[in-house]
């Protein structure tokens, strides 16, 4: 697996041992900060301001690793959270994770290509979130204030962020946008393949001409434009796009025809 010094981690465990152990395993591979206790770790959480994966043992005596990590989510969100635990408090994690506090969690006693693992897929969200924080705080007056429908993908087709004309073009929540996949509102497969190719091929899609359903169920003609979004490094973040109707115009042109 390729050594990623970028990583910086914060491991908390009341046994020296398994301190030391984490240590001697995987400080050649990331910066590694370790705490002895929950306090400690909040200590060392306000004195550093770019831990990106925090791992913690469930079972310590100031607070559980459940409780600690309830903390961290109020006061460092950005951080990515697993919990290192026992199989006796298995149903603590899965309820941990249900409430959003706990990324993943890794049953001990821990294997070091298990913990390198989840390591890595752990930064990868935490990466993926902090693109998305910048792209919208880039592009939030344009994008918020917009009475077209706009939207916010990632290089994978899915819905990061949407705008309320968006929202209310389709009646749906947010949180309901972003578990579709931007593609599903264009029904015919050659439309896909269209307007995939045109990305593919332009880095942007200028006024695609198709159809859309909106919340009624009604087919509305419209224009479709996407581009490519990248970080500073060039790498392929996502896209952003708008929705515009031109229904009404449509419907006058044939009016007078």
């Amino acid at each position: 697996m390729n050594v990623n010094r970028d990583v910086n981690i914060l491991y908390v465990d009341d046994e020296k041992h398994n301190l030391a152990s984490f240590k001697a395993s995987f400080r050649n591979d990331y910066n590694v900060h370790l705490a002895i206790s929950a306090k400690e770790g909040l200590d060392m959480l306000s004195q550093i301001d770019n831990i990106n994966i925090i791992i913690a043992d469930q079972r310590m005596p100031d607070l559980t690793g459940v409780q600690f990590l309830k903390i961290v989510t109020e006061k460092y969100p950005h951080a990515i959270r697993i919990l290192l635990t026992g199989y006796s408090d298995i149903q603590v994690v899965i309820a941990a994770i249900n409430e959003g506090k706990v990324y993943r969690y890794i049953t001990k006693p821990w294997d070091e290509y298990e913990i390198k693992e989840v390591i890595s897929s752990a930064y990868e969200v935490f990466r993926f979130k902090h693109e998305n924080a910048k792209l919208l705080f880039k592009y939030s007056k344009l994008f918020f204030d917009s009475s077209d429908p706009m939207f916010i993908i990632n290089n994978k087709g899915g819905i990061i962020e949407v705008n309320k004309a968006m929202k209310d073009m389709f009646d749906i929540s947010n949180t309901e946008m972003k578990t579709i996949g931007f593609l599903k509102f264009f029904k015919k497969k050659s439309v896909k393949e269209n307007l995939i190719n045109q990305l593919k091929a332009n880095k942007v899609v200028k006024d695609f001409k198709t159809k859309i359903k909106d919340k009624n169920n009604h087919e509305i003609d419209c224009l479709i434009s996407v581009k490519e979004i990248r970080n500073d490094k060039g790498e392929l973040i996502g896209c952003h796009g708008s929705i515009k109707d031109i229904s009404t115009h449509i419907q006058a042109v044939n009016t007078l025809v």
